[in-house]
């Protein structure tokens, strides 16, 4: 990146920044963000430096406008002022978690249904302290681990909403519980 003239930014390693001027002469910053295979790189002309670095490296989407980005999508929208904007979301991320879950449930003959809503925490009559149910299994205890990580990485795709479930009932996750299990799956049949 640094051969294109990029140098990272220092809020994020993964941001390069790079000094450029619009056709009209108005200073701006164009800027590529790279995280492993993933790249978004915005910019008046983006075609310019996406040619260039696909001389250096294989790039399997070629050059368009972006419609996904680090499992989120991503759309080009109008504002209510008649601007344009692009914005950010996570259903198919989270269509694709909610289709796994599911998949995985009814191996089991269950379904996501009979784990509730999802819209509370837990049971307001759930004490944690004093939870008898049996410790996970090695595998289970894989499962909720990832469960965790999916609910984490909608809340980074813009689900700001279930943060604080997540957040109360990982608070309770050391022991790693069957019902704390259970809660988590119920989060996405939100």
């Amino acid at each position: 990146m640094e051969r294109l003239g990029y140098r990272p930014t220092q809020a994020d390693p993964d941001v390069w920044i790079k000094r450029a001027s619009k056709q009209d002469g108005s200073p701006y910053y164009k800027l590529m963000l790279i995280y492993v295979d993933d790249v978004l790189h915005i910019a008046e002309d983006p075609e310019e430096d996406i040619a260039k670095l696909g001389q250096e490296y294989r790039l399997k989407d070629g050059i368009g406008p972006p419609d996904r980005y680090l499992g989120g999508n991503i759309e080009r929208v109008q504002t209510k002022d008649g601007s344009v904007a692009w914005s950010l979301s996570c259903y198919d991320y989270l269509t694709n978690a909610v289709r796994q879950v599911e998949d995985e449930l009814t191996q089991r003959n269950l379904t996501l249904k009979q784990f509730g809503t999802g819209l509370r925490p837990y049971p307001a009559c759930y004490k944690p302290e004093v939870d008898t149910t049996p410790v996970l299994d090695e595998e289970s205890t894989n499962r909720f681990q990832q469960l965790i990580g999916i609910l984490r990485w909608a809340i980074e795709l813009g689900r700001i909403d279930i943060l604080q479930r997540l957040a109360a009932c990982h608070s309770i996750s050391p022991s790693q519980e069957k019902a704390t299990l259970s809660l988590f799956i119920k989060y996405l049949n939100i």
